[in-house]
């Protein structure tokens, strides 16, 4: 089969390049591959293959787009890095990678059909210069401050690119938790450890026991927990702003200038 032939076997069929790359993927990752939704967000344990299958996305995305552009972020240089590396492992076990690969370093892969994976630095002001993004990927999302995303996120405005977040959880703030829990057409993973079969039900409950309940759920159950320092919980925070509680004072009650302390009947009348 000629290249051209095999790239657009690799667009068509997923299951195809998985296969050519000798990867035998989960049933989620499986999902997450063939997905070709704009917006993707995967709540995460740890270890559970997260960064692997968005590298081989985010791979499949170069080669069978030509002149696309696939930028890596996020909230460190190194963090992009070893995403990056994820690509590169995917790109090393292609058979074809001899004859597509034109230039490769440390942060950057370009193909010879124009397309380019970038791992840029967590930084807005060095970020600002990229534009016509066909594929941006944040990782560990929930650790990167609301204003770099803000900058980032214009960069697929005018090519109608796709986004995916991927982290484990945090806390309940920030863009990523609130695009988790009222995000509107987002195509949501979440994955537990208990769903990864290289996990063993063995390390996980002694985990349980020796991790604080807040951190095992929220590594391992891939739930958003409080911080163990809130005073509040984020849905009493959100009770509070609702105006649909009875005021404790009536409409109709009016405090004279010339009364000091209001009488309680008045308070709860």
């Amino acid at each position: 089969m000629n290249g051209v032939a095999q790239m657009f076997l690799d667009y068509a069929s997923p299951e195809s390049f998985v296969t050519r790359l000798g990867w035998t993927p989960d049933k989620w990752q499986k999902d997450l591959i063939k997905s070709e939704s704009q917006r993707i967000i995967e709540v995460c344990g740890r270890q559970i293959g997260k960064s692997t299958v968005t590298g081989v996305k985010a791979y499949r995305k170069a080669k069978t787009i030509p002149n696309s552009l696939v930028l890596l972020i996020s909230l460190s240089h190194r963090q992009s890095l070893l995403l990056f590396g994820k690509v590169v492992e995917a790109v090393k076990k292609d058979p074809d990678h001899i004859d597509i690969v034109e230039k490769i370093n440390l942060q950057e892969l370009v193909l010879t059909n124009g397309s380019r994976i970038v791992a840029a630095p967590g930084k807005d002001e060095t970020i600002r210069g990229f534009s016509g993004v066909d594929l941006l990927v944040i990782d560990e999302a929930a650790y990167v401050p609301d204003k770099l995303y803000d900058a980032v996120a214009p960069m697929i405005a005018a090519s109608q690119g796709q986004v995916i977040l991927l982290s484990s959880p945090a806390g309940k703030d920030g863009f990523f938790w609130r695009i988790w829990d009222k995000g509107e057409g987002w195509e949501r993973y979440r994955i537990q450890a208990k769903d990864c079969g290289r996990i063993s039900q063995k390390f996980l409950d002694e985990q349980r026991l020796i991790v604080p309940d807040h951190v095992y759920r929220r590594e391992y159950e891939a739930e958003f927990t409080e911080s163990i320092y809130s005073l509040v919980t984020a849905e009493d925070l959100e009770a509070m702003m609702q105006n649909s509680v009875r005021p404790l004072i009536s409409d109709s009650f009016v405090v004279q200038e010339d009364d000091p302390l209001p009488r309680v009947e008045a308070l709860i009348g």
